[in-house]
């Protein structure tokens, strides 16, 4: 089980001697970032959607 955010004290110093475990951590950290930057991407694209959809919406008809 994964105490998530992780961050690098989510791993021993012991551990991190280990070039797997480092490279564990790495791989791991990255993820965590590219999936957090994808979240926050999608968010935003959803607010502006919602604007413009807002926008189009006060457009008056003729």
């Amino acid at each position: 089980e994964l105490d998530l955010p992780l961050n690098a004290s989510s791993w021993s110093e012991e551990d991190l001697k280990k070039p797997e475990k480092f490279y564990e951590m790495t791989v791991l950290l990255n993820a965590q970032r590219e999936i957090a930057d994808k979240i926050l991407d999608a968010q935003w694209e959803t607010k502006w959607r919602q604007e413009k959809v807002g926008k189009i919406d006060s457009i008056p008809t003729i």
